[in-house]
């Protein structure tokens, strides 16, 4: 049994569905501040967009989430091809009005503590990574049978 198949079979058991979840209500029970912190940030972002553009309030909702959400995985993308480089990447756009300066800091903000989040909480948590072995390895072992 190859890895894939081990990943198939650990997701149709539903155990990464209940992994995700199990997450989830830990960031939503999180009383470190960080999701005071990230709440904070998004309605910056959020106030910084409609300054930007008065229209999205009047048009759907999905929209304004659409494009934080796309600026968001944009500067993910973007810090994960460094060194790439185009006319519309806020970084290398020295024309940039102020209100698009603030929002990349805002965005820079988010992600930084996204990624602070997601370390401590899956990357280096040694109870994560060991439960996770144990459900594997009991997967792998049932297929063995």
């Amino acid at each position: 049994m190859g890895y894939a198949d081990i990943a198939d079979q650990y997701k149709s058991e539903g155990k990464f569905d209940l992994k995700r979840r199990q997450l989830l209500d830990k960031f939503q029970n999180d009383t470190s501040g960080i999701k005071d912190k990230l709440n904070q940030l998004l309605e910056q972002l959020v106030d910084l967009k409609i300054e930007e553009n008065p229209e999205l309030l009047v048009e759907n909702r999905g929209k304004l989430v659409a494009i934080i959400q796309a600026s968001l995985t944009k500067q993910q993308l973007g810090k994960r091809l460094a060194g790439f480089k185009s006319k519309n990447d806020i970084s290398s756009n020295e024309s940039l009005e102020h209100g698009s300066v603030q929002q990349q800091k805002i965005i820079d903000e988010i992600s930084k503590l996204l990624n602070q989040y997601v370390s401590e909480t899956v990357t280096h948590n040694n109870e994560l990574e060991h439960g996770l072995e144990g459900e594997l390895s009991q997967i792998t072992d049932k297929t063995k049978k």
